[in-house]
C-alpha cells in the first residue's frame, strides 16, 4: 500500500493495516465526539494529529523502501481522491 501526501511512503509488509485503520476511526469518532460536547474544533485536530503521527511511525520512507519497476505515476498536478491536502492537522 502506498500513500501519497506531499511525500512519498509506503506501508511495509509487516505492518498490520487494520490497526492504523481502526486507529484513525477511533481518533476520528472520539474527535468529533469530544469538538461537540466542547464545542470547539481543537479537540478533533488534537485527535487527528495522533492519528496522523501513527500512521506516518508506520510508513517506510520513499528513499528507504525498495526499488520498484515503475517509476510513480504523475499526477498531472491534481492530487488523487485518495491524498489528502495538508490541512496543518
Amino acid at each position: 500500500m502506498t500513500v501519497f501526501e506531499g511525500r512519498l511512503g509506503s506501508l511495509g509488509p509487516d505492518v498490520d493495516v487494520t490497526e492504523p485503520a481502526d486507529l484513525t476511526m477511533a481518533a476520528i469518532q472520539g474527535g468529533l465526539l469530544l469538538a461537540q460536547v466542547r464545542r470547539t474544533p481543537d479537540q478533533l485536530r488534537l485527535a487527528l494529529r495522533g492519528a496522523r503521527a501513527a500512521l506516518e511511525d508506520a510508513l517506510t520512507p520513499w528513499h528507504d523502501a525498495p526499488e520498484l519497476t515503475a517509476d510513480p505515476p504523475e499526477w498531472g498536478g491534481q492530487r488523487p481522491w485518495f491524498a489528502p491536502a495538508d490541512h496543518g492537522l
